[in-house]
């Protein structure tokens, strides 16, 4: 399994994340934090995840972790509609902090 630190584009939009990718890869997850979270918060369960051969990309959202944007709903609102560029995931988790 490949983990790296990437940066996702689309447009001018930058998405920082984590993207772990088994060697037989069979689709994609995305992970997303929840508000006042982090990517760092989701790796353990993106590690777990990626073994079960899904591409698992965990997203820093605009204003939290590495990602400098400014924080924006409408913004957010488009990642999960893949704006980042990950395309067809399998999964789409979100942790809200409760």
């Amino acid at each position: 399994m490949q983990i790296k630190r990437d940066t996702l584009l689309k447009g001018t939009a930058q998405t920082p994340c984590v993207i772990f990718s088994p060697d037989d890869m069979r689709g994609t997850a995305l992970i997303m934090h929840g508000y006042g979270g982090s990517n760092e918060e989701q790796l353990g369960l993106a590690f777990r995840i990626a073994e079960t051969g899904l591409r698992t990309v965990v997203i820093d959202l605009h204003g939290h972790g590495e990602n400098s944007s400014i924080f924006n709903g409408e913004k957010d609102r488009h990642i999960i509609s893949f704006e980042t560029g990950v395309q067809f995931p399998a999964l789409v988790l979100c942790k809200y902090r409760t």
